[in-house]
């Protein structure tokens, strides 16, 4: 089985700075890459020769809207055909991604073993995000761990409004805090056992 994590934030909440890290904290997993946007801190060529991470870009429109989801799908597809470890997902700032589910029941994609969504959100802009662009809630929506990013530029009082609002919407969601995108893998560890718990239709193994 390949495993596949789905990366999901608002525009400018740190994606790439999340990928970027991953990769070099997990250089003896072979990664697959599948980037809807390149953000302004892109994911240097350095980094990827010398992880030997592989990367694809679909540009020019949300994977999950009508226009990009067959190019998103044979992505995956080439990807599965590639048999990397492991398969990242970043998913546009704009997007809706409360389809993948729906995607990978498909039997082409029966070797995919969905690990769960990782939403980043910027403490700054989360307000007048989930205040004004519908996708902000979608996005947290389709979440399994929320990491409220940046967490050292806003005081803590930002802080506990940023994990209220979330809370709000979503109650039983993880949420850590946390700075350059950082992920500690006993998060990662924590969505499948708290999915396994609640019966959750991925059935994560």
């Amino acid at each position: 089985m390949i495993g596949l994590y789905l990366i999901t934030g608002f525009l400018g909440a740190g994606k790439t700075v999340f990928l970027k890290d991953f990769i070099r904290r997990n250089p003896s997993i072979r990664l697959k890459i599948i980037v809807n946007e390149f953000g302004k801190e892109g994911i240097d060529g350095a980094l990827i020769r010398e992880t030997g991470a592989k990367v694809e870009e679909i540009s020019n429109g949300s994977i999950f809207c009508s226009c990009r989801i067959d190019q998103f799908e044979d992505a995956l597809a080439q990807a599965a055909a590639d048999k990397p470890d492991m398969i990242l997902v970043e998913a546009s700032g704009l997007s809706d991604p409360t389809s993948m589910q729906a995607i990978l029941k498909q039997e082409r994609f029966s070797g995919f073993d969905y690990l769960g969504c990782v939403c980043l959100v910027d403490p700054k802009t989360i307000q007048k995000v989930l205040a004004g662009v519908r996708v902000g809630k979608k996005q947290l929506e389709a979440a399994d761990l929320v990491l409220v990013n940046k967490a050292d530029t806003v005081s803590e009082q930002v802080l506990s409004q940023t994990e209220e609002l979330i809370r709000e919407l979503r109650p039983e969601v993880q949420i850590r805090r946390t700075t350059f995108g950082r992920i500690e893998p006993e998060w990662l560890k924590s969505i499948r056992e708290r999915k396994d718990i609640s019966g959750s239709s991925y059935h994560l193994k």
